[in-house]
């Protein structure tokens, strides 16, 4: 209920990173609660700008995994990390369904090495091209 009034309200930039709490409340030990489910998280944060950013890069790491994977000239432990880019993607999401909090720390790393994947995927696509 609370959290989808929010984003109602601040549909389109949200209402800025770190201040979920003071719109939620906190719990009995004083901790902020949070929107319980890290793409509510991030469009209540960010907005549906922030959230379509999300979802894009979200996308480009499963792509660049995909294609990664796939590209003949990857080693086997390029197509390992592939397949741990793939399969952790899917853990996050099911499980960031349910709780944005416990793993946030994972979850960001994770986002980095997705990065960083997206970025030797343009890489192989330049050498290729020469």
């Amino acid at each position: 209920g609370t959290v989808v009034t929010l984003i109602q309200k601040h549909f389109l930039v949200g209402i800025g990173w770190g201040s979920t709490q003071f719109f939620l409340g906190t719990d009995d030990r004083g901790s902020g609660l949070n929107a319980s489910n890290v793409f509510f998280e991030v469009w209540l944060g960010s907005g549906m700008i922030g959230f379509l950013a999300f979802i894009v890069l979200w996308g480009a790491i499963l792509f660049s995994a995909l294609r990664w994977f796939w590209y003949t000239g990857s080693t086997a432990e390029e197509k390992m990390l592939a397949l741990f880019l793939c399969s952790t993607l899917v853990g996050m999401t099911v499980f960031d369904l349910f709780n944005s909090g416990i793993l946030l720390g994972f979850f960001f790393l994770f986002l980095s090495l997705g990065a960083l994947a997206v970025e030797n995927q343009h890489k192989v696509a330049e050498l290729g091209n020469e």
